[in-house]
């Protein structure tokens, strides 16, 4: 495993271009006590780009929006995790700190114009930065999505770190009295990964301390969050999933209403009522789930993010729509271009009915939607007598697919609403 530093890959102009950007300035303002890294997106002229290309071989020319971070004080031993599958981790400080950068035990002085360029697995921190304030490029992946650490919670007895937790699992905090560390009491801490696609938890239960995530926050993996309490207590967390195929939140379905049809927002629609399939006339639905989703708001294609399918490219919608990237339009044909994406994906082509399953993600008419932030998303599910199949669906004027009862109810980790 390597490790990679350059000196100098920017020039005084190009740094002071970034510093004085509008959104950096707004963006280190809204560092406190408890925030105290705050990422932001920016764009970059091409002389930039040029210069990164030029001396540490990150190519950003496709990259709208490239992730920034200002960062306050310390990070501690992580391991970085993105959005997607990544070999190296970038990083491009704008500003001088004290204190230096760890990886993987060998410790490097941070100056203005220095970039980092190690392997993603490579543990790395920052030490004695005497809660300095620094501007960085990135972190990010060669393909220029974000990237950030993870840390760990100890179990309850205070013996290994939990790397996978289940749904609904309560995990102690560090610094109780029974669990031996040498981490102080207001010891920062990051939300450990999982091995399964998600966004990251929702906090839904908060017992016996007053520390931060409060209940109903949304946790990411990489946030940082400072516990300022020694109570102690317990915190219980809810995964949330974002490879299902889902609508975003005011999606209208054609339904069958007051003997018409009609469109009826996804989240106004209840088990019951009766939705316009493409080939099986009108079905009951049979359940309905719901969950969120956190959005980068960059323009990486992956799956485990929100798409825009847009008016102008889909003639049939009546307004845009907004699906995950694992939702699936249904087309009569796709190209051997597509099947060999799909597969990627998804590990087959699979079917609805007579249509193909184009998803989201792989189809080029759609785009990353460039919002950033959490969102409600839901599916349906419609009565079947088999439990594993779905049916095509009208979203906004286009042509979907729905869900399987068994997906939706084993497989999307989604709140359920039978």
């Amino acid at each position: 495993m390597s490790v990679n530093v350059y000196e100098n890959v920017l020039n005084d102009e190009e740094l002071s271009f970034i510093l004085t950007h509008s959104l950096t300035i707004s963006s280190r303002e809204l560092l406190t006590t408890n925030n105290n890294v705050i990422k932001f997106y920016i764009k970059l002229p091409i002389t930039i780009k040029n210069s990164l290309k030029n001396a540490i071989g990150l190519d950003l020319y496709n990259i709208k929006d490239v992730p920034m971070r200002w960062i306050k004080g310390d990070t501690k031993p992580h391991i970085d995790m993105g959005e997607d599958v990544f070999l190296n981790t970038y990083l491009i400080y704008v500003t001088d700190s004290t204190g230096n950068l760890i990886i993987n035990s060998n410790e490097y002085n941070i100056s203005r114009g220095k970039a980092f360029v190690f392997n993603e697995g490579l543990a790395h921190e920052t030490k004695n930065t005497e809660n300095n304030i620094r501007l960085m490029i990135g972190p990010m992946s060669e393909s220029g999505f974000v990237v950030g650490g993870v840390f760990y919670f100890f179990d309850y007895q205070g013996n290994n770190p939990v790397t996978n937790i289940d749904s609904g699992t309560n995990l102690i905090m560090p610094g109780l009295s029974y669990i031996e560390t040498n981490f102080p009491l207001d010891y920062p801490f990051y939300i450990p990964p999982n091995g399964k696609e998600f966004s990251g938890w929702i906090v839904t239960q908060n017992i016996g301390s007053n520390f931060a995530p409060e209940i109903g926050t949304m946790v990411y993996p990489g946030d940082l969050y400072d516990w300022d309490s020694n109570l102690g207590g317990t915190v219980n967390l809810q995964e949330v999933l974002n490879d299902s195929p889902c609508f975003l939140e005011d999606t209208k379905i054609l339904c069958f209403v007051d003997n018409q049809e009609k469109y009826m927002k996804i989240q106004d629609i209840k088990p019951g009522v009766m939705v316009k399939t493409n080939e099986n006339g009108y079905k009951s639905v049979d359940m309905i789930g719901h969950s969120k989703i956190y959005n980068s708001g960059n323009n990486h294609r992956s799956k485990n993010r929100l798409y825009k399918c847009s008016k102008d490219k889909y003639p049939e919608l009546n307004d845009d729509l907004y699906i995950t990237g694992c939702h699936s339009i249904l087309v009569d044909n796709i190209t051997s271009v597509e099947r060999e994406k799909i597969i990627e994906f998804l590990g087959n082509v699979y079917i609805t009915g007579k249509k193909y399953r184009l998803i989201a993600c792989v189809d080029e008419r759609t785009e990353p939607y460039n919002k950033e932030g959490v969102f409600n998303i839901w599916h349906i599910a419609l009565e079947n007598d088999n439990y594993y199949n779905n049916y095509g669906i009208y979203a906004n004027g286009l042509l979907v697919e729905s869900i399987s009862k068994r997906y939706l109810k084993e497989l999307s980790g989604m709140t359920l609403l039978l």
